[in-house]
Parts: structure tokens; sequence; C-alpha cells
């Protein structure tokens, strides 16, 4: 629900846009907030600006202004396109205390338990082929419990039934428990079942 509202505000406000300095300045808007404000407004200033077709002048603006944030990091890598910010983004992520911290700020930002956050979403997504990626994802395993960890651990299962091989690796070089790769195993064949 909350990914419709996100998309259905960007939508509005394109629609809204007249001309490409008042788009611009809707860039500009969110990228400022990026930097100032609660950490639950740079939250979603963040995954409004990574859901805009950002112009060249902002890509370059993110990249003269990339520090260690995740944020910003992940907005160069879904925006540019660029091999090495993709690179950067899965090598920068595997911080156990920056997960948990995006996980507190997208809980308090309103979004449900239930709701993976984008950046998690994407490092999914770039798992499907890329190994540091998958590498990154089954380590979370080890990170959380509770709804978090069932999120993590069906993005897995569903991973796992294309890609079992790969995720084996994964489970070894992370030393995986024996009854969590059941658990992975138990629920691949079930979502197998349902495609």
């Amino acid at each position: 629900m909350k990914n419709f509202l996100i998309i259905l505000v960007c939508f509005l406000l394109g629609c809204s846009l007249q001309t490409k300095s008042q788009y611009e300045s809707i860039e500009v808007l969110l990228f400022s907030t990026i930097h100032k404000g609660t950490q639950e407004s740079q939250y979603k200033a963040c995954i409004y600006l990574a859901e805009l077709a950002l112009s060249s002048s902002m890509v370059n603006r993110i990249k003269n202004n990339l520090n260690e944030s995740t944020c910003q990091r992940y907005l160069l890598a879904r925006r540019s396109g660029e091999y090495d910010a993709v690179e950067e983004f899965i090598s920068f992520f595997p911080n156990p205390a920056e997960q948990k911290r995006i996980w507190n700020t997208h809980r308090n930002a309103g979004y449900p338990i239930s709701y993976l956050p984008p950046y998690f979403e994407y490092l999914s997504t770039l798992a499907i082929t890329n190994d540091k990626a998958l590498n990154n994802m089954v380590a979370m395993l080890n990170l959380f419990d509770g709804g978090h960890a069932e999120a993590i651990i069906e993005i897995i299962a569903r991973l796992f039934i294309n890609h079992r091989k790969r995720i084996n690796v994964a489970f070894d070089t992370n030393n995986t428990s024996k009854d969590l790769i059941e658990l992975i195993e138990r629920s691949s064949e079930y979502y197998h079942k349902g495609l």
C-alpha cells in the first residue's frame, strides 16, 4: 500500500509539473530534505527521489556530495545505472548497525513491518544475478528475527527456486544453521508450488 502511495504521489507530482524547472525544483527540494529534518523525513525524501527519473545534473550533484549515507549510494546506484555505483552500494550495504537503523527508520516512518525497506528490495533484485548481493542477503539472516527475518527468508526462499547452487554457497560462506537452511528449502517448495 505504501509503495502504491509513493508511486501515486510521484505520478501526481509529475502530472502537475509544467516545466523542466519546476521538475528540477522538486528534485532539489527532496535532495535538500535528505540532508536536514528528522530521520524519517530524510528517509521518505530519499525514497521519493529514487522513484523519480533524475536529471543528469541531479545525478552529478549526488555523485559530488556522496558521503557514507546509504540513501545517497542507493540513489546513485538506482538512478545512474553505473556498474561502479551498483557495486559500491552492494559493498557498502553489509554493515549490521546500518541495517538495523534502516529497519527502525522504515518502521518509524509509518511503514508496516511486512514491507521491506526499498534499499533491501533493491539489494534483493541485485541478488538475482550478483553473488555479492546474494551473500549480503543471506548474511542478514543472522542479524534479524521476527518479521524482519521472515521477510528476508521469503526473499531467499523465492530465489532458492532458481538459484539453489549459488544460495548454498552463500549459506556455507555465512555459516547458516541447518535448521534455517531446511526452513528456507521447505519455504521454497511452498512458493514453487504456488507459482
